[in-house]
């Protein structure tokens, strides 16, 4: 295995793989690591969309399926050779204006659209790192989205962002071109750019009087200047398994990275808008491909040759303007707020008010009669930062009815079997009287069509080429609760963390023994604090149900032959998330170190140890200096590797040393000032990890030796032998000795200590920053810590002081832990073999106008 670096990604031998979903706590790279600039970023985003791209459809299925029309569509919208007039030689930028005054002269989007070249704008309200700027855009043209134009960004690059020095990917460095291999000769193209009457300026520049963010971006398009494409079509003669096994994304470094970029763009816009599926446009100097995204996969359209097939990319511009704007993907639950409620929600949303401008809308929540009900938002806690997946937004709501304050979850919720809607286990929890959950009020899965997810749909589809990921159909989720936590980092008092976190644990624990239902993601972001100091135990969309016989045999034994039977026929045994669950930095030693490992109790109790060490080392002041501190981050809760051999993510070793080797563990040493109770704690629940760790080591060992003997002596495969026993296994009956072995031992622990005298009350103003002073502004931004006071001429030192919270609200793209699982890979899967080339540093272009991709 290989340390875990960020690198491109590279392409499985199998046609179905299984994937562990990426989650993290601040960002996808480890807290020491430089901030991700725009080539980190497509590195990340090709690595989380990766498998993910489904492709090539034929273009008649492609209109077929998403862009029904009633009406016909007229044979000749444009000549056959309509789109040659689109400069194939020079400057991309040269593309950008001609591309723009084919599809307005042609009126293919009628009155209602304006095309609009957006390469040199940037949107001043996305967050660091994310402000990308897609070529071209299609926005709305009414009066509403009527603003001031937007600063060009050329001079952008001189402000010192992070994000001002991406490189341009498009070029072929190496002197190849790259071709798309659709099975069919290119025919001649004429050059038609000798009529005088059709004459494009390189530097032509909109100064646009529409409003250019992500917000209004509906359609964007990402051009290049030559034949770079991401995707390669097998040709109509590669059918079968042949076709699931040929490469449709291309491998190569700067194929791999224009696939991060049209998901970075993607993901920016459905991260902006309530959106449930979005289209984009991909074009080079040969060919163009439409993608249309939701939350489980992209599907690709074949290659379209526009230069001689024009009415194919007109018909589809011809559809799209005349699409409803649900078949857009607009989210029609979400709806513009009056004044009076934009107003009311602005004063009492204003304790959360977003650090970046965002729109105040209104969603409706389903209730049980059938109806709906209306609260108003005022941007998200945290946006979705992922291409695919769960796309959680939290927030707090304005209840329009009410006049009051709570949460509200929007989420895509997995639709597999066995599993639950989140809103149907808290009303399980709260009639069972779980303690320390939040309150379910309203909610429920969104009806309609467009409220779940199709591209998964296409898995089996006979054009399909290339591996893909198990996907899963996901369902769009909404509902609230009478509760509005504040994060762990806002605690007053060591003693009020370390009881929050308490009650926390009695949550799982209730829901354990009087639900059978297991939590799975306990992590720094899932536990919460009250304004009166309880702990809340919040997030239940990955929890799963545990036989009773398991949780609570003392219940078990009490229940009827009926409710036993019941209580069967809710767990169906197996069935779980189709990858590993939880976040992180926060799992277990053994989920991390076994990627097959099915949670248990033991693995969500260390979960709470890890979240109990995190705080108390970013806030509390102990003898250990910053740097010891930042390693023991990086060692200990950010460490992973990767298996190539696999394809898996491996971590959970530091855990593991940390809570065995006591001699040298760096957490065994923490010492924090004048806090012996705390300190006495830690070393405490270390020892009695120690022994539950240890013994579940040496079971798994026997296990794993009894698996190796059994297959070699039947002549079977002792590697999957191995993998199967690990997946199989059960903790044996605990020893005696073993101190950890149960909620209330743990409980234990957690009471002595805040019982104990000599609590203090001290605890440092910021949190500790891992980061070497060199690059600490860095991953102050990287962590969405950069404040918009700050700019070019704020001190180093002021900034340093700017930074308050680890995961606080509103922070930026990265500012909590939503969903993440290790830094980026160098191979998360396998894939051919084939040599890359080492990536080019990047170009430094601050002052120079050039538009960086």
């Amino acid at each position: 295995m290989s340390e875990l670096t960020p690198s491109p990604v590279s392409s499985p031998t199998k046609t179905t793989v299984d994937v562990t979903p990426i989650k993290n706590t601040h960002n996808s790279y480890p807290p020491c690591e430089a901030l991700p600039g725009h080539k980190k970023y497509y590195e990340k985003m090709a690595h989380d969309s990766d498998l993910h791209w489904i492709g090539p459809k034929p273009l008649e299925n492609f209109f077929a399926d998403h862009m029904h029309l009633d009406e016909p569509v007229p044979n000749n919208l444009v000549g056959r050779k309509y789109f040659n007039k689109i400069p194939k030689a020079g400057k991309e930028a040269a593309m950008y204006p001609a591309l723009k005054k084919l599809i307005e002269e042609a009126g293919l989007l009628g009155s209602s659209f304006a095309v609009i070249d957006t390469s040199n704008y940037r949107d001043p309200n996305a967050y660091d790192g994310t402000q990308l700027r897609p070529d071209v855009g299609i926005f709305p043209a009414d009066d509403n989205n009527a603003t001031t134009p937007l600063a060009p960004t050329a001079s952008d690059n001189e402000s010192g962002d992070v994000d001002a020095n991406p490189e341009d990917f498009s070029g072929d460095s190496d002197g190849d071109s790259d071709t798309s291999d659709s099975g069919d000769d290119d025919e001649s193209v004429d050059d038609e750019l000798g009529d005088p009457s059709f004459v494009f300026t390189a530097d032509q520049k909109d100064g646009p009087t529409i409003d250019c963010s992500f917000e209004k971006n509906i359609l964007p398009f990402e051009l290049k200047g030559d034949n770079t494409t991401p995707f390669q079509d097998p040709g109509n003669k590669v059918q079968g398994e042949d076709r699931k096994k040929y490469p449709f994304q291309k491998i190569r470094q700067k194929d791999i990275l224009l696939r991060g970029q049209l998901a970075g763009v993607i993901t920016q816009i459905c991260s902006r808008q309530h959106r449930t599926r979005t289209f984009m446009v991909f074009m080079n100097v040969k060919e163009a491909r439409i993608l249309y995204h939701d939350r489980s996969a992209i599907i690709v359209t074949e290659a379209i040759k526009y230069r001689t097939n024009s009415q194919a990319l007109a018909e589809f511009l011809w559809r799209f303007a005349r699409l409803t704007d649900e078949q857009q993907g607009i989210d029609k639950t979400v709806k513009v707020p009056t004044d009076e409620q934009r107003n009311a929600a602005m004063t009492a949303l204003s304790r959360w008010a977003p650090k970046k401008e965002r729109p105040v809308v209104v969603l409706e929540v389903p209730t049980e009669d059938g109806k709906v009900r209306d609260f108003a938002v005022w941007g998200a806690m945290a946006e979705p930062k992922a291409l695919t997946g769960r796309a959680t937004r939290a927030y707090p709501a304005y209840d329009l009815e009410e006049k009051k304050v709570v949460f509200l979850k929007d989420t895509w919720r997995a639709d597999c079997e066995g599993m639950e809607k989140e809103s149907d286990i808290l009303k399980e929890l709260n009639a069972a009287g779980v303690r320390h959950v939040p309150k379910f009020q309203y909610g429920d899965d969104i009806p309609g069509i467009y409220h779940s997810t199709i591209t998964q749909d296409d898995i089996d589809a006979a054009w399909r080429a290339g591996p893909i990921a198990k996907l899963c159909k996901r369902i769009h989720h909404r509902f609230t609760e009478d509760f509005v936590g504040n994060h762990l980092d806002f605690f007053k008092t060591p003693k009020d963390l370390m009881a929050a976190i308490n009650h926390a644990v009695i949550a799982h624990q209730d829901a354990y023994l009087n639900c059978s239902i297991l939590h799975r993601d306990v992590s720094g972001n899932n536990v919460l604090m009250g304004d009166d100091g309880e702990g809340i135990l919040n997030d239940w969309d990955l929890a799963k149900r545990i036989p009773t016989e398991i949780a609570n045999p003392e219940r078990w034994a009490k229940m009827s032959e009926k409710e036993k039977e019941v209580d069967k026929a809710k767990i169906k045994m197996g069935r779980r998330h189709p990858y590993r669950t939880g976040t992180w930095y926060f799992m277990s030693n053994f989920v991390l170190r076994y990627p097959g490992k099915i949670a248990d109790l033991f693995d969500d109790l260390e979960s709470f140890f890890w979240v109990a060490v995190f705080f108390t080392i970013q806030y509390l002041p102990c003898a250990k200096r910053d740097e010891q501190l930042s390693n023991l981050i990086r060692n200990v809760y950010a460490q992973c590797t990767h298996d190539p051999d696999t394809g898996l993510y491996m971590g959970g070793e530091g855990k593991y040393a940390a809570l065995t080797r006591m001699s040298d563990s760096p957490v065994r040493k923490l010492e924090f000032h004048n806090n012996k109770p705390l300190t006495k704690w830690i070393k405490d629940v270390l020892s009695a990890f120690k022994q539950l760790t240890l013994f579940n080591n040496s079971s798994r060992e026997d296990t794993t030796d009894l698996a190796i003997s059994r297959a070699e002596k039947a002549g079977a495969n002792s590697d999957l032998a191995v993998a199967r026993a690990q997946v199989e296994f059960m903790l044996p009956p605990l020893p005696e000795q073993i101190l950890l072995r149960d909620h209330q031992s743990f409980i234990a622990l957690f009471t002595g200590a805040l019982n104990e005298p000599g609590w203090p009350d001290n605890r440092k103003k910021h949190a500790t920053v891992f980061q070497p002073p060199s690059t600490m502004i860095q991953m102050q931004v990287a962590l969405g810590l950069k404040r918009k006071s700050e700019g070019p001429g704020m001190s180093i030192s002021k900034k340093l002081k700017s930074s308050e919270t680890t995961m606080s609200y509103q922070a930026g793209p990265s500012y909590c832990m939503p969903e993440i699982v290790p830094p980026s890979s160098p191979e998360p899967l396998q894939r051919p073999k084939r040599q890359m080339k080492p990536m080019p540093p990047a170009k430094t272009t601050r002052g120079s106008g050039k538009k960086n991709n």
